[in-house]
């Protein structure tokens, strides 16, 4: 059985991967130290381009998660199929109301079965935090629609089975020393108005590039971002540079309007994507 990602990420690479894909080469050992939703690790695994996994994220909610799918997964199918069977019965209203007493309920007693139905339920797979979430998840609503069952069962059971493979890590990526292993990075990007509720300077960004080039020689890395065409190209060192255009929509900022004045849609907003390859 082939994995897909357990929920919607903004800024994930599903729609990326055929841009990326070319430079990731085979490694028995597969590293990624920002993961987010893991669509690349997906890729990997489902094209066996290697055997064990690290998988790393500063988000210790996150990564929680992902550490209970891999000890607990029918105990967080049961409670989340129970939180799916209430919300198939409401109305859109009703169903918006009661994201967000899910919600309030998370931040008051914070678990991952909470944590992973309110991903699968928020709005367009941002990770926001709120000054009443104190630091944790805080995205509004977004899933109000929908008819069928969303609870993927199966993909749930099959990301147990890899994670059983799979080192999970909490810390910051400078403290991975990676070895004879393919490395994907796919930080924050700079300049985006999806932030994860973290603070990724433009120092962070250059410690990153330092932490790629000072373990290149015993490992392939890759690494994503958005290019300016200055930042990443005057510090990148010894990699290759790739580029292709991409298209940015979960800030919502360019706004498409009827003459009415309503809006209607919002229009994808065009950016230059950089791959950085040692």
């Amino acid at each position: 059985m082939k994995i897909k990602p357990l929920f919607r990420w903004a800024g994930g690479k599903n729609k990326y991967i055929k841009f990326i894909s070319p430079y990731l080469t085979y490694q028995d050992l597969y590293i990624e130290p920002f993961f987010g939703g893991g669509a690349i690790f997906c890729y990997i695994v489902n094209n066996n381009l290697a055997s064990k996994f690290i998988i790393n994220d500063i988000k210790q909610e996150l990564i929680d998660l992902y550490i209970y799918i891999q000890k607990q997964p029918i105990l967080l199918l049961n409670q989340c199929k129970k939180y799916e069977k209430n919300w198939l019965k409401l109305s859109t209203v009703e169903r918006k109301e009661y994201y967000y007493e899910l919600r309030d309920k998370y931040w008051n007693n914070p678990n991952s079965p909470l944590l992973f139905f309110l991903l699968k339920t928020s709005f367009n797979g941002v990770w926001q935090t709120c000054k009443n979430s104190k630091g944790l998840f805080g995205t509004p609503s977004g899933l109000l629609n929908e008819k069928q069952s969303f609870i993927d069962e199966i993909n749930i059971k099959e990301w147990n089975k890899v994670l059983q493979n799979t080192k999970i890590l909490c810390q910051d990526f400078e403290s991975i020393t990676p070895m004879n292993a393919l490395v994907y990075c796919d930080p924050p990007y700079r300049n985006s108005f999806i932030t994860y509720g973290e603070n990724f300077t433009d120092d962070d960004q250059l410690r990153l590039l330092k932490w790629c080039e000072n373990n290149s020689k015993t490992n392939n890395i890759v690494l994503s971002n958005k290019s300016d065409g200055v930042f990443f190209e005057n510090n990148i060192g010894h990699a290759k540079i790739h580029y292709f255009d991409g298209t940015h929509t979960a800030g919502r900022r360019l706004q498409i309007k009827d003459k009415n004045d309503k809006i209607t849609s919002y229009q994808a907003k065009k950016v230059k994507e950089i791959i950085m390859v040692w």
